[in-house]
């Protein structure tokens, strides 16, 4: 006898094992014709016409090969069977086979043992094949098939006994290399599995079956990529190879294949099926009820599962599966009856099913429920099928949603069960029945409440069920055609309020399938969640260009309708609720009404109403809304959603200041209610917003906590404490809850926050450490470094997030990522307020590159970037800042733009990126940023001021003026405008405007006595027109208030310094008025100079020392007019200028010269002022340079220069028309010229400008006014000064009696 190919006898074994009958043959006809003197080929060929049902011509073969000894036994056993199809084995064993079991020999045993195997009768193959285990030359072979033996007949993980039987065959055989990838396989080791699959595939490289193998393992670890690769490589080897293009099929339906490729692959396969397997029922079967269950019920799909299911039928007309399945094609083609005849004539469980399905697709409801109700009577198993139909028919009858759900809660359980252990496989894709799944979960959706709080109430458990189960469909075929599984899934979440885990998904959604208008209406949803109102108002756009159907989608009218009443469209809110009433209550067949997926649930149809009275209440409507109520009364009375009603009913009621009767309506909703909470959480709101009642406002929650003890219910007591500014007692609420649920990090964040509240600091440590140590989230670590730096604890603080980064260290996923870049920016923080620039710096920028791989992360993940975007363009910010300081401006403006990438409509962002450039001196690049803002928002009031500051800045105060008064007639009371418009008023020489943007203000502002800004701008004012009582007095009022402190305490400083706003040389000009200016400094300059030190130790203690204060304490030092202290100032502002940074600064320039007039150096003076003559003018050193000139102005006079003088005033006055010293300096020269009309024309000016406050400038103008002969100006003048200074020296006696006495004559 020829010795056998094991190659071709493990392809007949291993095709007859996977039902392949016909592959079984054609691998037996090639035994038989590479060996055909040897019978057992011949024999393993009539086993597969058995399975073919064609018994005759295996009779025939048997009979040809029946004397020769090694199949004599095996061909005898057949006989009999095929002759007496009900005997049984043993039967046959003892009857005709004996005679020739008897005298078998080694081989025949062995071949009999195949052949049991063969007809997968795995327990008497055993029988044989242990009989010649110990025969040397059949060792190995029968080894391998023991131990296939053992793994079928044992369920469960295969023994050790077994690995035993395939290591004892060599590599030769595939079945012994299959066999021991089987055995990690059924122990769950499908990486083991995989290598031993890997192996065969180089053992046996053109033998299609390892590749098949390997296909499953890689589908079963739930890799598609490779699936295709190892189904690729078999339909190379053999193109008609049915397995894979099973295979590539499933992969088409459930990986979201378009329908013309998954029409041509089911098509291909029906033709090779038809060709290479025609007789295989089974095959048939499967693969109908496989393609039929994925496609969606697709009609080009349905067409080929059908002839499928019939081409089965027909092979085997009496098989009650079979059949039920041909039944159901014909219900998918929407063929009922025909279905239902089928079903009756074929009693199996699913045909019972069916004929539910076809009653019910008839419109028999009534029959379908008696039918359900005998099934229950025989005490008939339920299967997830019945159970939906028992749910579907309740919820027809309009039961209670209670009932509904509590049958679909089964059908889910039982439908998890079926599921339960089975790997991704043909078996795995049979049981999921996706369309059943979301047949269940669009009922569910109709009766439970828009969001379910209680987890463990039924609502709660059967959205949790559904979660699991449209979670397992969304994984294994996320792109089913029946349904968007992202869009089912993404609803379910909602349900528990997981709205960030929702919109992951729907961007997953919407990224694949663009043109999906559900997954757009269900992502708006989510954004006006958020309060995106545009983006929400987007996407409904973008879903209504898709299908101009959405306009009459109930969901895309309710969110349109919110949008529109959030951007305060009252009246087009109104008019789209009232269209989606039409569409609410469309009167439709009903069998289109029962079709879960396009019926309105009742809760979303009493929202509809609730809406819709509040927007009548609001638009004072009240009829309409009474009407409304009537109407919803009506409609709704008797279903289970009737309470929701009364918080509109409530609403009507507070509309019409009936607070009693809201409250009263609101109590009517009883614990036993699913909206009893949010009835306690508005009533809580009515009493704290309304009666203004805290204690009945906590007492309402502390009702809910009485009724129901969970961490829910404790949960809000603890934010109603919190929003009560009672943090101690949310402290206790919020223990309470984590308690009952020690997991919840969210809970636990919330204790560390009370406690923080509350000042308790070192206790809030305590807790946050005692929290991560008993195995708290990763967001609790944070949060306690956060608050150590928040106490300045910064080495503990930097220490913690090291530890944390390092435990860190080598983990790559997206929330680690995201959490290494927020540590990464408190560490910079904490080095910024460490003072550690450069360290701070460099830690942010690993903050910015641990950032950008998170954003890397999140388009290939394409989880939802919002907050990941938000996070990086902060970073980008900080950046820019830290780059600012250090004055590298072009680091800064770089990294401004790139924060710009990621929202270029962000004005923050623009306006930082003007003020950088305006910083710069690019004033042009400036403006256009802000041009870009105020195109955006047209009232954007800091990119106003910033314009108008850049006008200012360039000296061009018309266009700044006018840019400030356009700002201010928009917003009058906007003080800091207000401020900077006095500055541009008053170098414009037109302080009248200023006064009346103040009385503007104040007619406008309804709190003046307590706001700082209008005391702020006041005392400017005053100042400015020389009330300097008044301003000083203004400017009190502000030195401790945030805003405006700082720079009220330097004005405080420089009046005190200067109280009479006097030149600092005063002798050169006018002796008299020394005089005068000595007498009044003798009696007041040691208080001035005591109440000035006051507040610079002020100033240095709040806002820290620097140049300015440093500026402020030489001038004080001037102020005292000795020659050691302005030797000390001097050495200072010396030390100053030699600094590379302050060599050029007009303020230590200015005080160098005062100190050498001080010290009576007059010429050191000059020269240190020439410095700063031809300085360009900038509003920074605006006050210091008018200063310094003024001063040089003042020499010129004294040395007799006035063409120089007046050079310096005409420059003074170009950038500051209300200088009254410029105007009296001018007069000087005037007056020393015996020019007196010039001169009165000056001292005029000067004395306007002070509001004829000045008695010094008085005295002037009124003799000038003499000495031009102008008597009666000047006795009004000096009348003037009398007034208001009695006592004024000598004005009365040489000018005032003068006058008159010149008038006289």
């Amino acid at each position: 006898m020829a010795d056998r190919s094991s190659y071709i006898e493990d392809s007949v074994i291993y095709y007859c094992r996977a039902r392949m009958y016909r592959t079984m043959q054609i691998s037996a006809v090639e035994g038989i014709k590479r060996y055909p003197d040897d019978p057992v080929y011949k024999l393993y060929y009539c086993v597969s016409l058995i399975y073919e049902d064609r018994n005759g011509e295996a009779e025939e073969g048997l009979n040809e090969i029946e004397d020769i000894p090694d199949v004599s036994l095996s061909c005898s056993i057949l006989l009999s069977h095929i002759q007496q199809p009900q005997e049984s084995f043993d039967n046959i064993l003892r009857g005709k086979a004996k005679e020739h079991l008897e005298v078998a020999g080694e081989n025949a045993m062995y071949i009999t043992g195949v052949v049991f195997m063969l007809l997968n009768k795995p327990e008497k193959a055993r029988q044989f094949i242990k009989k010649v285990l110990k025969v040397p030359s059949l060792t190995k072979k029968a080894s391998v098939l023991m131990g296939w033996i053992d793994m079928l007949t044992n369920e469960g993980s295969p023994s050790k006994d077994v690995w035993k039987y395939f290591e004892t065959s060599d590599n030769s055989s595939p079945e012994a290399v299959f066999g021991r990838s089987k055995y990690y396989e059924k122990q769950e080791n499908y990486a083991k599995a995989l290598e031993f699959l890997n192996q065969a595939i180089v053992l046996f490289p053109k033998y299609p079956p390892t590749f098949i193998e390997k296909m499953k393992i890689h589908l079963t670890l739930e890799d598609w990529d490779q699936t295709l690769v190892a189904a690729q490589r078999a339909l190379l080897l053999d193109g008609n190879n049915i397995e894979a293009l099973r295979f590539k099929l499933m992969h088409l339906l459930t990986q979201g294949g378009k329908i013309e490729e998954i029409e041509d692959a089911i098509k291909t396969l029906y033709t090779t099926m038809m060709k290479c397997e025609p007789k295989n029922a089974e095959l048939f079967f499967e693969s109908a009820q496989l393609f039929s269950r994925l496609s969606g019920l697709q009609k080009r799909v349905i067409e080929v599962t059908f002839s499928m299911a019939k081409k089965a039928s027909e092979l085997k007309p009496n098989d009650p599966e079979i059949n039920a399945e041909y039944g159901y094609q014909y219900l998918y083609l929407g063929k009922p009856a025909k279905a239902l005849s089928i079903f009756k004539t074929h009693a199996c469980d699913r045909a019972v099913t069916g004929s539910m399905q076809c009653l019910i697709a008839q419109g028999e409801y009534t029959r379908a429920s008696e039918q359900i109700q005998v099934y229950e009577e025989c005490g008939t198993e339920f299967s997830p099928e019945t159970l939906y139909i028992s749910a579907f028919l309740s919820d027809y009858m309009s039961n209670s949603s209670e009932t509904v759900v509590n049958y679909l809660n089964n059908a889910i359980k039982l439908h998890l069960n079926a599921l339960k252990g089975i790997p991704w496989s043909v078996k795995f894709y049979i049981t999921l029945q996706p369309l059943l799944v979301g047949d269940i979960c669009q009922l569910l959706i109709l009766h439970v409440p828009s969001q379910v709080t209680n987890s463990k109430s039924l609502f709660g458990e059967s959205v949790k069920l559904c979660k699991t189960v449209v979670h397992s469909v969304h994984t294994s075929c996320p792109g089913f055609l029946g349904f968007s599984t992202a869009v089912m899934l993404a609803k379910f979440k909602m349900l528990e309020g997981d709205f960030s885990s929702a919109k992951t998904l729907l961007y997953q959604s919407v990224d694949k399938d663009d043109s999906n208008p559900e997954g757009r209406i269900v992502m708006a949803q989510l954004h006006l969640n958020e309060g995106n109102l545009y983006a929400a108002s987007h996407c409904l756009e973008v879903a209504l260009s898709f299908n101009f159907e959405v306009r009459e989608n109930f969901d895309y009218l309710m969110i349109k309708a919110e949008i529109q009443k959030q951007q305060g469209l009252l009246p087009d809110a109104a008019e789209t609720l009232n269209f989606a009433k039409t569409v609410a209550f469309l009167d439709i067949k009903k069998e289109d009404d029962l079709k879960s997926s396009k019926r309105i649930p009742i809760s979303k149809k009493i929202n509809l109403y609730v809406e819709l009275i509040k927007i009548y209440c609001d638009l004072n409507k009240q009829d309409a809304a009474n009407s409304a109520i009537h109407e919803a009364n009506t409609l709704f009375r008797d279903t289970p959603e009737f309470d929701r009603l009364r918080f509109a009913v409530a609403y009507f009621a507070l509309s019409r200041n009936d607070v009693n009767c809201a409250l009263k309506i609101l109590e009517e909703i009883k614990p036993d209610k699913s909206c009893y909470f949010e009835a306690l959480k508005q009533r809580a709101e009515i009493y704290l917003n309304q009666r203004k009642n805290r204690i009945k406002y906590i007492n309402c929650y502390r009702e809910a906590v009485k009724e129901k003890n969970t961490p829910e219910t404790l949960n809000l007591l603890g934010d109603a404490y919190m929003k009560i500014q009672e943090p101690e007692n949310a402290v206790e609420a919020y223990e309470q809850a984590l308690k009952q649920n020690p997991k919840d990090s969210d809970l636990a964040s919330k204790i560390g926050t009370a406690l923080v509240k509350t000042h308790n600091y070192e206790k809030a440590v305590t807790y946050y450490k005692a929290a991560i140590k008993s195995g708290g989230q990763e967001n609790l670590r944070y949060d306690l470094c956060s608050l150590l730096c928040t106490i300045k604890r910064f080495k503990e603080t930097e220490e913690l997030i090291n530890s944390a980064l390092e435990s860190g260290r080598g983990v790559d996923n997206l929330n680690w990522l995201a959490m290494e870049s927020k540590y990464l920016c408190l560490l910079s923080d904490v080095y910024s307020k460490m003072e550690m620039e450069d360290q701070a710096m460099s830690t942010l920028q690993k903050a910015w590159g641990v950032q950008t791989r998170v954003l890397r992360k999140v388009h290939m993940e394409q989880a939802d970037a919002d907050e990941h975007r938000k996070k990086a363009k902060e970073i980008c910010c900080q950046l820019a800042v830290y780059a600012s300081r250090k004055k590298d401006y072009g680091s800064a403006v770089q990294f401004y733009r790139e924060a710009l990438t990621f929202d270029e409509n962000d004005t923050e962002i623009l306006l930082a990126l003007a003020k950088l450039q305006f910083e710069s001196h690019d004033i042009d690049a400036a403006r256009q940023y802000c041009a870009t803002v105020l195109s955006k928002d047209s009232e954007n009031v800091p990119a106003a001021v910033l314009l108008a500051d850049m006008m200012f800045e360039a000296g061009d105060l018309q266009s700044a003026k006018f840019q400030f008064q356009k700002l201010l007639d928009i917003k009058p009371d906007f003080f800091e405008a207000i401020a900077r418009y006095i500055e541009v008023v008053r170098r414009l020489g037109k302080l009248e405007y200023a006064e009346m943007s103040l009385k503007k203000a104040e007619s406008v502002s309804c709190n003046l006595n307590i706001d700082p800004g209008y005391y702020y701008c006041k005392g400017l004012y005053e100042w400015y027109t020389g009330n300097t009582s008044d301003a000083l007095k203004c400017f009190n009022k502000t030195r401790s208030i945030p805003l405006w402190g700082q720079i009220s305490l330097c004005h405080m400083i420089e009046i005190c310094i200067n109280p009479d706003n006097e030149n600092f040389s005063g002798e050169n000009v006018d002796v008299d008025g020394d005089l005068i200016l000595k007498e009044k400094a003798v009696t007041s300059q040691e208080g001035n100079i005591r109440t000035t030190e006051k507040l610079l130790l002020e100033l240095k203690s709040k806002y820290g020392a620097n140049l300015n204060t440093r500026v402020f304490n030489n001038l004080i030092r001037l102020a005292k007019r000795n020659k050691v202290d302005a030797e000390a100032a001097l050495n200072d502002f010396i030390e100053i200028l030699t600094d590379e940074r302050y060599k050029d600064h007009a303020g230590a320039i200015l005080g160098s010269a005062m100190a050498y007039l001080v010290l009576k150096q007059t010429p050191r003076a000059r020269n240190q002022l020439k410095r700063i003559a031809k300085t360009t003018w900038n509003f920074s050193d605006a006050e210091y340079l008018e200063k310094a000139w003024l001063l040089l102005a003042d020499i010129y006079i004294k040395a007799g220069k006035f063409p120089s003088a007046s050079e310096m005033l005409d420059k003074v006055l170009l950038y500051n028309k209300s200088c009254t010293k410029a105007y009296d300096l001018y007069g000087y020269i005037a007056e020393k010229e015996q020019n007196y009309r010039d001169a009165v024309k000056n001292f005029e000016k000067a004395w306007l400008l002070t509001s004829k406050l000045n008695p010094v400038i008085g005295y002037k103008l009124a003799f000038n006014n003499m000495k031009a002969k102008r008597y009666a100006e000047a006795i009004d003048v000096c009348q003037v000064v009398l007034s208001k200074y009695p006592n004024y020296p000598k004005i009365r006696k040489e000018i005032l009696e003068r006058s008159r006495t010149y008038l006289r004559t």
